[in-house]
């Protein structure tokens, strides 16, 4: 690949970033360059001016938008992937089950086997309630 094609590519990689990063500042900026239109024409308390609303409502729309938009667009991408998940690891190996004989058939093991060769000295004395 060359050089320009990269500078390009990468480029363009950021600027999708960038994008994605400043949603929110361009809301409250757009929302502060058309303050007046706001108010006066799509406020629902602008009939109300004791509310001092000031075009709050709009803004506290607009961004409550954005924020289904955005929880809606990632609950989407993580089902598609848990989805995703599942078919590639259930479909790669199936679920095979092994069943082995009930207890009674197995040989017994003696309770404690595998403490036979622990030196109970040497437990009881590094393992003691602090001392006052």
């Amino acid at each position: 690949m060359n050089a320009p094609l990269r500078r390009f590519l990468a480029l363009l990689l950021c600027l999708l970033v960038a994008v994605k990063t400043l949603l929110v500042p361009v809301v409250y900026m757009d929302f502060s360059l058309h303050r007046d239109e706001i108010v006066s024409r799509l406020c629902e308390n602008r009939l109300r001016p004791a509310l001092h609303c000031n075009g709050q409502c709009q803004l506290a729309k607009r961004l409550g938008q954005l924020a289904e938009k955005h929880a809606r667009d990632t609950a989407g991408r993580h089902a598609d992937f848990l989805k995703h998940l599942l078919e590639e690891v259930f479909d790669a190996a199936p679920l095979r089950f092994v069943f082995e004989p009930p207890f009674a058939e197995r040989p017994a093991i003696a309770a404690y086997a595998w403490l036979a060769g622990v030196s109970r000295l040497y437990s009881g004395s590094t393992f003691h309630p602090p001392t006052p």
